[in-house]
């Protein structure tokens, strides 16, 4: 995190190796952990919400849209 944090700050991108690192690392702490398929699934399904929400954001004026 600390990475993609520093990676998206300097560059303002962060590399899609990082992001799929990030998600089998959740992946393997969750099972490491005994979290039940449910709780993953749960997990899983509001980062993708929030992904989703955030996807538009950019076009609009008031939210960082970087063309004129």
């Amino acid at each position: 995190m600390a990475f993609a944090a520093a990676s998206d700050l300097f560059t303002m991108t962060i590399s899609n190796r990082v992001s799929l690192a990030l998600t089998a690392g959740f992946l393997a702490l969750a099972l490491l952990s005994g979290m039940g398929f449910y709780e993953i699934l749960s997990s899983s399904g509001g980062g993708g919400a929030t992904v989703l929400a955030r996807w538009p954001l950019p076009a609009l004026p008031w939210a960082g849209c970087s063309w004129p």
